[in-house]
């Protein structure tokens, strides 16, 4: 299965789109988010250690194949542009939204339903290896935004995605 370049940014703008549009909506009942612009060196932290797991899980022979056929026709810049979109979409989706709005129903309870919920989305990749991770990074991300903010979770979203892509587009 081969992708091209064209249907990679459709899909990233398509669930840019998708996301960024509910969390807009959500917006309009809601007063506002911790943003956590201070607190931007956590996150690059976080994103430091979760792109280190990432490429450990590699080099251990728990490479996901449509991961590699995804990020084999990009470039660099395509890489940097995919990897912002998708940590702002999915930062301001699962955490700012999902995760706010199931914390009625309990911190650990918002924390565990969003990163299951990050986790099916991530599905797709038909990898049990993937989806663990996914939650993982779901678990890790939503506690960096219950503590520090957005932002530290986006930043650390970016960093995460975009060293792990840019490994697999070495090691190819």
């Amino acid at each position: 299965m081969f992708f091209s370049r064209s249907e990679i940014y459709f899909a990233t703008i398509f669930q840019t789109s998708l996301f960024i549009s509910l969390f807009t909506i959500y917006f309009i009942f809601r007063k506002k988010i911790r943003c956590g612009f201070k607190n931007f060196h956590y996150g690059i932290f976080m994103g430091l250690l979760l792109a280190f797991f990432s490429i450990i899980t590699e080099l251990a022979g728990f490479r996901v194949e449509l991961a590699y056929e995804i990020v084999k026709p990009l470039k660099y810049v395509d890489i940097f542009v995919i990897c912002s979109f998708v940590a702002v979409s999915e930062e301001l989706f699962f955490r700012a939204f999902i995760l706010e709005e199931m914390r009625k129903a309990g911190t650990a309870v918002a924390l565990i339903f969003s990163s299951i919920l990050f986790a099916f989305f991530h599905i797709s990749y038909h990898s049990f290896t993937e989806t663990a991770g996914a939650f993982l990074m779901g678990v890790l991300l939503g506690e960096l935004y219950i503590k520090k903010g957005v932002f530290p979770a986006t930043v650390a979203h970016f960093i995460s995605n975009t060293i792990s892509m840019t490994f697999m587009k070495i090691a190819m």
